[in-house]
């Protein structure tokens, strides 16, 4: 789904589940199998402060000023917003193959790139993770000839997110 929500939903039940004392490590292997046997303990008490600065947070605000909660709100909302644009990053492309030819750059207008730290050069970003955000167009323009797909904006994928076969650069030059 496009909302995001679901993926919101699961993050929050990673950091309830991740919390809970004494979780057997069959529910860890089976819940949340990312998750080395070693960073356990680490991620569990990351997980419980995480929780308790948040219900800090919803205690002060609802005994000195409730309005303040609405930043939940705006989570949830930004939540579903940005998922708009990270559906894009690798809908309908392959589970296979070179990383450029799993993920794609959007063509996005200059504001959102500064907003979004240059991500939308994703093919870029994912090839080489190391590389600092400032320094992604450059890498990106020395990728172009390398590129397997054409970039592509965030409406024109969303508008025809019935098409599965993604736009190879070779029938956009031709």
């Amino acid at each position: 789904t496009v909302s995001g929500l679901p993926v919101l939903l699961a993050r929050v039940a990673f950091v309830l589940a991740s919390a809970v004392p004494f979780l057997p490590a069959a529910l860890w292997d089976r819940a949340l199998p990312f998750v080395r046997a070693r960073q356990r303990r680490r991620v569990a008490w990351e997980s419980r402060l995480w929780l308790a600065l948040h219900a800090g947070f919803v205690a002060l605000a609802w005994s000195l000023e409730p309005r303040l909660l609405r930043v939940y709100l705006a989570f949830v909302v930004g939540h579903a917003l940005l998922s708009v644009y990270i559906t894009c990053e690798h809908r309908g492309l392959p589970h296979e193959g070179s990383i450029l030819a799993r993920t794609r750059t959007l063509e996005v207008g200059a504001l959102l790139r500064w907003l979004l730290w240059n991500m939308p050069y994703h093919a870029a970003h994912h090839a080489y993770p190391n590389v600092p955000f400032h320094a992604l167009p450059r890498l990106q323009r020395a990728l172009v000839p390398r590129l397997v797909h054409a970039p592509v904006s965030v409406a024109a994928l969303h508008w025809r997110a019935g098409e599965s076969a993604p736009t190879p650069l070779s029938a956009t030059s031709a």
